[in-house]
C-alpha cells in the first residue's frame, strides 16, 4: 500500500488500512513504547499506550505532513505518548510507598482477624482478572481516592465509579462463591 493510498484510507476510516499500519508498524510503535516504559509500576500501561497510539495517529491523520515519512511520523507519535504516560505516572507512583510510621501495633485476636480476612481478600483477588487485579489493589487495598485513579486510568470520574461498581458486583459474587464451597 502506498503512503498517499494510506493516508487517504485512514483518514476516511478503512478497516484495511488501519490494519496495514497495525501490522506493518505495530511491532515497533510496541518496541519504541516498552523502552520508554520499563518500570515495573509502568509496564501495565504498555498496550493502554500502544491503544492510544493509535487513537491519536487516526485523530490527527489529517494534519500530516505530506515531507515527513508516513513511519517516521507514527512513531514519533508512539514516543511522545509513552513520554506523557511516563510523566504522568511518575507524577502519581512517587509517593506510593508506606512509610514505618503508617504501621500500627495489634493484639493477637486482631491479627489473627486480619489474616482470616486476608486468605478471603487473596481468593477473592486471584479470581479477578489482570485489570481487575489492578483496579482492587489501587481502590480496596492502597485505597487511593478517586482523583488519583482518575489520573491513572486517565478516564472521568463516571467511568471509573463505573467500573469500581463493577468491581465491587464481581467481588460479592466471587465471596458468595467462596462461602458455597466452604460450606460444602
Amino acid at each position: 500500500m502506498k503512503e498517499d493510498e494510506l493516508i487517504r484510507g485512514l483518514i476516511n476510516k478503512e478497516e484495511k488500512a488501519f490494519n496495514f499500519i497495525v501490522n506493518k508498524y505495530g511491532l515497533t510503535i510496541l518496541k519504541i513504547i516498552k523502552s520508554i516504559l520499563k518500570e515495573p509500576h509502568e509496564k501495565d500501561f504498555i498496550i493502554e499506550c500502544y491503544d492510544d497510539t493509535y487513537m491519536k495517529a487516526l485523530e490527527n491523520i489529517s494534519k500530516h505532513k505530506k515531507d515527513c515519512e508516513f513511519r517516521v511520523w507514527i512513531y514519533t507519535i508512539a514516543k511522545y505518548t509513552a513520554l506523557d504516560y511516563k510523566r504522568k505516572l511518575k507524577r502519581l507512583y512517587k509517593n506510593d510507598e508506606l512509610d514505618d510510621k503508617d504501621a500500627v501495633s495489634k493484639g493477637v485476636e486482631d491479627i489473627y482477624l486480619e489474616r482470616e480476612d486476608l486468605k478471603i481478600i487473596n481468593e477473592i483477588y486471584k479470581k479477578l482478572d489482570r485489570e481487575d487485579q489492578i483496579l482492587f489493589k489501587d481502590k480496596f487495598i492502597k485505597n487511593c481516592d478517586t482523583e488519583y485513579l482518575k489520573e491513572k486510568y486517565f478516564i472521568s470520574r463516571d467511568t471509573l465509579y463505573k467500573r469500581i461498581s463493577r468491581l465491587r458486583n464481581k467481588c460479592r459474587k466471587i465471596r458468595e462463591e467462596i462461602r458455597e464451597e466452604r460450606e460444602a
